[in-house]
């Protein structure tokens, strides 16, 4: 390895000799600054017997702070004061040391100044170097470092400065060379951070690329809403400035990270569409995660995958992650064993598969269960409603009673808008899902809480509208719209997940919990800003088609039915459904093999087993479809994101 790539044993060794070159350097410089830079020859004696004294209680005071295991290229302020706390701790026990001896010859006379210039000295030269290879990386080599892509940071506030702080640290692991921050608080116009100067407010972004080409801008405002987020693209989209890097939004203040270059990602429909900060309490949310065992079924699928990401900020004792696509189970644990050193043990299944269920419960014994495997795209399960039951009623029967059987301690249901007054097969099922969990939590003696979490669409999801949008984009389009007036719910992934744990923290048993979604939004308008994101104009540049219905589908979802109503919970964006199902656990077991006997019955019949499900769920009604010829002209009813949030 070469002289600034060592290895940690090597790195020990080089810190030791080059330490203590540093205390004799500095013991000398010492003695000279005390003479007037001369060396006086009845000191010489004392000189070498001091040095080995402060060598051996230096050296002994850095190792307690572990400041030879300092990796040179991140020295930063933390390093710096635990070298003085180490400096001031080797001074106190050289000098008590000194005060014992003093009455050796070799200590008189001893001039005192020279401690105290000694150990100044010791820290200065200990600092450079141990500064020296991030000293060389960022400002003695930059001219061999590979061209730069000029960048801005918005947001000089705490985000902002952590940062840059780390993209100094990484300096030649990264493309960005940042010229500026811009920040609307006027007290910080003109300011420097890390040396970087706040160039004024974003609106003055445009003037100054005018003067300096930018490739790319950082927006550093995990929290901000989206207009503010909406506002800051249109600005630097005027600037024209496509490359657009944003923060992952924080859910939580209270929990922010320090954000590094690798949390940096391109900007996305969904951070124009987030919504304000979520307030989560992660103090109840931990103490039915923290150090317990987590089984996540649907692991790999876009929401249980964020289920497990955010899971392991809680440091659960082990994560068993249940997932019936292999090849998507693989990549996630590959994912997470890079990020993470978490116990983790994949598990290749059907939640339809009632022995395997057993077997897992049996051998890995969980605490909570999160339950996300689920069929969800209403048009297929239209045409297929023998597996929609399957999964979605069989499944979730069949991992509930696991769950009961082997002391689970709380088992959540992922649910959907669609359960409510549902049109389709797929809504209709899980609101049977929903009333297993309701049904089995009635058995007081189990001691498993059962509840179900409904929200409606999450942005980003797999499958979903937009990432239909994309592809349509990416091919050129149209992008195809079902009906002008369709509108649905939307909440970012990450939100919905916080807010499931969050409910989680304030369930009591046999609850569905009903997220506030916000104001719904028109589809018509997301295309248009899937469209504008990419630097198109929509009608113009690329139309959006009017298709029709598809089976299953309503123009708007509601979250719960009038009937229900709900009532408020200690978080304002949670509620509970005041359902009135009247299912004990024996009339659930019943109800399940009425369904097997009945789909045994009529096979793949999708008209009959519709019927069924009308039987099961009185208020299922298929919905009608509405089919008109394709349409290529801007909406009438077109609303803009801004009108909708």
């Amino acid at each position: 390895m070469g002289l600034f790539t060592p290895s940690p044993f090597k790195r020990r060794i080089f810190f030791l000799v080059g330490d203590a070159c540093c205390f004799a350097l500095s013991l000398l410089g010492a003695y000279l600054l005390r003479f007037d830079f001369t060396f006086p020859a009845v000191y010489h004696r004392q000189y070498v017997f001091l040095l080995v004294l402060f060598v051996v209680v230096k050296s002994l005071a850095f190792a307690a702070f572990r400041l030879h295991d300092v990796t040179w290229r991140f020295v930063g302020m933390h390093e710096i004061w635990n070298i003085a706390k180490a400096m001031l701790m080797s001074l106190v026990l050289g000098s008590a040391i000194l005060l014992f001896l003093r009455h050796k010859p070799l200590l008189e006379p001893l001039p005192r100044s020279v401690l105290i210039l000694d150990h100044l000295l010791s820290l200065v030269f200990t600092v450079l170097v141990r500064g020296a290879k991030r000293l060389y990386l960022e400002k003695l080599n930059c001219q061999r470092l590979p061209k730069r892509t000029t960048a801005i940071i918005i947001g000089a506030g705490q985000a902002g400065e952590m940062l840059a702080r780390d993209l100094l640290r990484r300096h030649g692991e990264h493309p960005f060379q940042v010229s500026g921050f811009f920040d609307d608080d006027p007290r910080k116009a003109g300011s420097y951070i890390h040396g970087i100067r706040v160039q004024g407010a974003i609106a003055a972004i445009a003037a100054f690329a005018d003067h300096q080409p930018v490739g790319t801008a950082i927006i550093a405002i995990p929290s901000a809403a989206a207009e503010t987020v909406r506002r800051i693209a249109r600005t630097l989209k005027q600037a024209n400035i496509e490359d657009i890097k944003v923060l992952p939004s924080i859910i939580d203040n209270s929990r922010i990270a320090t954000p590094t270059v690798q949390d940096l990602q391109n900007l996305r429909i969904e951070d124009l569409l987030r919504r304000d900060v979520v307030s989560i309490d992660y103090r109840a949310i931990g103490t039915y995660v923290d150090d317990m065992c987590v089984m996540v079924t649907g692991a790999a699928g876009s929401i249980g995958s964020e289920i497990v990401r955010q899971l392991l900020q809680f440091r659960p004792a082990h994560l068993v992650l249940y997932e019936i696509d292999e090849t998507e189970l693989y990549q996630l644990e590959q994912k997470l064993r890079r990020v993470s050193a978490a116990r983790i043990t994949p598990v290749v299944g059907d939640i339809r598969d009632e022995a395997k269920l057993d077997q897992v419960f049996g051998r890995y014994r969980p605490h909570l269960v999160l339950h996300a495997a689920a069929c969800k795209q209403v048009p297929i399960m239209e045409d297929n409603a023998d597996e929609a039951i399957k999964t979605n009623v069989f499944g979730t029967y069949y991992l509930a009673r696991a769950a009961r059987a082997h002391g689970v301690r709380k088992f959540i249901l992922i649910s959907t808008d669609k359960a409510v007054s549902p049109s389709s097969v797929m809504g209709a099922t899980k609101r049977l899902a929903e009333n297993i969990c309701t049904g089995f939590n009635r058995d007081g003696g189990a001691g498993t809480q059962f509840l179900a979490v409904r929200f409606g669409n999450v942005l980003g999801s797999r499958g979903g509208v937009l990432q239909t949008f994309i592809e349509q984009l990416n091919e050129g389009g149209p992008l195809t719209v079902t009906h002008p007036e369709m509108r649905r719910y939307f909440m970012t992934i990450s939100e919905a997940v916080s807010l499931v744990f969050q409910a989680g923290a304030l369930a009591r048993g046999g609850e569905v919990f009903v997220l506030d979604m916000g104001e719904p939004l028109s589809i018509v308008t997301l295309a248009e800003e899937v469209i504008r994101l990419n630097g198109r104009e929509p009608y113009r540049d690329v139309e959006i088609s009017f298709i029709g219905t598809r089976p299953g589908e309503k123009l708007f979802e509601q979250l719960l039915t009038a009937e229900e109503g709900t009532r408020a919970t200690r978080h304002r964006k949670i509620y509970t459904a005041n359902l009135n199902t009247t299912y004990r656990p024996r009339d659930i077991d019943r109800l399940v093999a009425h369904l097997h006997v009945e789909l045994e019955a009529e096979g793949i019949d999708n008209e009959a087993l519709r019927r069924i499900l009308r039987h099961y769920v009185p208020t299922y009604r298929p919905a009608t479809v509405v089919s008109f010829p394709v349409a290529h002209d801007r909406p009438a009813s077109h609303n803009s994101v801004s009108a909708t949030r």
